[in-house]
């Protein structure tokens, strides 16, 4: 069947602001790995990235972390299946 690996990449938080009530911006990549089997096609891949993509395009605010991005790669052959990296790029501002 189908399956989806997800894995955070994260960047080290900066300080973005002076004083005390300075917060810290953190950036990352939210990668989803989605994995159909080759009889299932291309079509299967595209139509679950397309969900993922309008999912965080349409609500691009969850309780501070702002989606900046979706994209993803081309079709990977692995053997039996075909891969799709589906990249979240994400932003967040957090009090120190």
């Amino acid at each position: 069947g189908n399956w989806f690996e997800i894995d955070f990449i994260t960047n080290p938080p900066t300080t973005k602001e002076l004083g005390v009530d300075a917060r810290t911006r953190w950036r990352g990549v939210m990668q989803i790995a989605i994995c159909v089997p080759k009889n299932t096609g291309r079509d299967a891949l595209n139509a679950r990235y397309n969900k993922i993509h309008d999912l965080y395009m349409k609500e691009n605010q969850f309780n501070g972390i702002r989606v900046i991005r979706v994209f993803k790669t081309s079709a990977l052959d692995a053997g039996d299946y075909y891969i799709v990296l589906a990249s979240v790029e994400w932003q967040s501002d957090l009090n120190k």
